[in-house]
Formats: C-alpha cells, sequence, structure tokens
C-alpha cells in the first residue's frame, strides 16, 4: 500500500513540503501526531501569523523557483511548537512560533521557559 504524500497539497501558505516533513519527524522520534494540516493552518490564522510568545510576525517556507534543475524555497521562520513536549502533535497541544524561539524553548516546560525569558530580559536591562 502507498504511503499518503502532503508533498503537493498546499493550505494557505503551510506546504505540504513542511507538514510531510514534520510527519516524517514526528514519526521518526515516536511523538504522536494527530493534528491535520488544516487544523495547524487554522490555528497560524487564529494567532494573525504572529509567533504566540513574542508577537512579531512569521512565515512558512516558500517556493521560489528551480535553478539547475533544484527548487529553490525562501527560508520561513513559522515553526510549529508543542506546548507540553510530554504530549504530541495535538490541535489542543500546539502553537505557531518564530523558528529561534523554538530553538532556545527546544524541550522547556512552558513557564519554566518564560521565567528564563523574564530573567534574561530583567538581567540584561539593567545592564544596557
Amino acid at each position: 500500500m502507498k504511503k499518503k504524500s502532503h508533498n503537493n497539497k498546499t493550505i494557505g501558505s503551510l506546504s505540504g513540503k513542511y507538514w510531510s516533513s514534520l510527519v516524517k519527524n514526528a514519526k521518526r522520534r515516536n511523538i504522536q501526531l494527530t493534528l491535520t494540516m488544516q487544523e495547524a493552518w487554522d490555528i497560524f490564522l487564529k494567532q494573525k501569523g504572529r509567533c504566540f510568545y513574542t508577537g512579531i510576525k512569521i512565515t512558512h517556507i516558500k517556493y521560489l523557483k528551480k535553478i539547475n534543475n533544484k527548487d529553490v524555497y525562501s527560508l520561513g521562520t513559522a515553526s510549529i511548537d508543542r506546548i507540553n513536549n510530554d504530549l504530541g502533535y495535538t490541535k489542543d497541544n500546539v502553537q505557531w512560533v518564530h523558528k529561534d524561539v523554538n530553538l532556545m524553548k527546544m524541550t522547556l516546560k512552558e513557564k519554566y521557559f518564560i521565567k528564563l525569558c523574564k530573567l534574561i530580559a530583567r538581567r540584561f536591562s539593567r545592564c544596557h
């Protein structure tokens, strides 16, 4: 039986390429994924295309053109984040964040991550 591919499907600016990569990585890391591509897009719209934590505008990866028979993409800044990393990618456990914020948060619990951010901001607001 052939596996269903999302590579060619796009919903809004959410590409099938991004979604297929998310599905593949979740499976490889043994993380539950019940979230649908449509639900992910709906959450992005609900957040008005902004990072949940910073409020800055985020974008999805976008196909630009072919160069020497290779696809060229713009680098998107949107990254799907699991609020509680002990749980999977479910409608109630994800939010869109800036990719750099997601790298900083990694597997930290949300409350601890926010506490660290506040401590950093407080320390550097005094120093600079």
